[in-house]
Protein backbone atom coordinates (compact mmCIF):
# COMPACT_ATOMS: atom_id res chain seq x y z
CA UNK A 1 0.00 0.00 0.00
CA UNK A 2 2.83 2.40 0.86
CA UNK A 3 4.53 1.75 -2.50
CA UNK A 4 1.28 2.45 -4.35
CA UNK A 5 0.77 5.68 -2.37
CA UNK A 6 4.28 6.84 -3.29
CA UNK A 7 3.57 6.09 -6.97
CA UNK A 8 0.31 8.06 -6.81
CA UNK A 9 2.10 11.06 -5.27
CA UNK A 10 4.85 10.94 -7.90
CA UNK A 11 2.32 10.70 -10.73
CA UNK A 12 0.25 13.50 -9.20
CA UNK A 13 3.32 15.77 -9.10
CA UNK A 14 4.10 14.88 -12.71
CA UNK A 15 0.51 15.62 -13.74
CA UNK A 16 0.45 18.97 -11.95
CA UNK A 17 3.69 20.09 -13.65
CA UNK A 18 3.28 18.55 -17.13
CA UNK A 19 -0.52 18.64 -17.46
CA UNK A 20 -0.98 15.05 -18.60
CA UNK A 21 -0.24 11.52 -17.51
CA UNK A 22 -0.62 8.02 -18.90
CA UNK A 23 -1.50 4.94 -16.90
CA UNK A 24 -3.26 1.63 -17.33
CA UNK A 25 -6.95 1.81 -16.40
CA UNK A 26 -7.04 -1.94 -15.75
CA UNK A 27 -5.56 -1.16 -12.32
CA UNK A 28 -8.78 0.40 -11.03
CA UNK A 29 -7.61 0.75 -7.42
CA UNK A 30 -4.65 2.89 -8.56
CA UNK A 31 -6.92 4.95 -10.83
CA UNK A 32 -9.29 5.56 -7.92
CA UNK A 33 -6.47 6.65 -5.61
CA UNK A 34 -5.03 9.00 -8.25
CA UNK A 35 -8.39 10.66 -9.00
CA UNK A 36 -9.16 11.07 -5.29
CA UNK A 37 -5.77 12.70 -4.71
CA UNK A 38 -6.28 14.95 -7.73
CA UNK A 39 -9.73 16.02 -6.54
CA UNK A 40 -8.27 16.80 -3.11
CA UNK A 41 -5.93 19.36 -4.73
CA UNK A 42 -8.90 21.23 -6.20
CA UNK A 43 -7.28 21.20 -9.64
CA UNK A 44 -9.81 20.94 -12.48
CA UNK A 45 -9.10 18.02 -14.79
CA UNK A 46 -10.53 16.21 -17.79
CA UNK A 47 -10.19 12.49 -18.35
CA UNK A 48 -9.42 11.31 -21.88
CA UNK A 49 -9.18 7.59 -22.54
CA UNK A 50 -7.27 6.36 -25.57
CA UNK A 51 -7.48 2.81 -26.81
CA UNK A 52 -4.18 0.98 -27.15
CA UNK A 53 -3.23 -0.34 -30.55
CA UNK A 54 -3.01 -4.11 -30.65
CA UNK A 55 0.08 -5.40 -32.39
Amino acid sequence: MKKRSVEVIQDLRHFLTKGQICFDLSNFKYYQMFCNALEATGTPYRLQVNELEKI
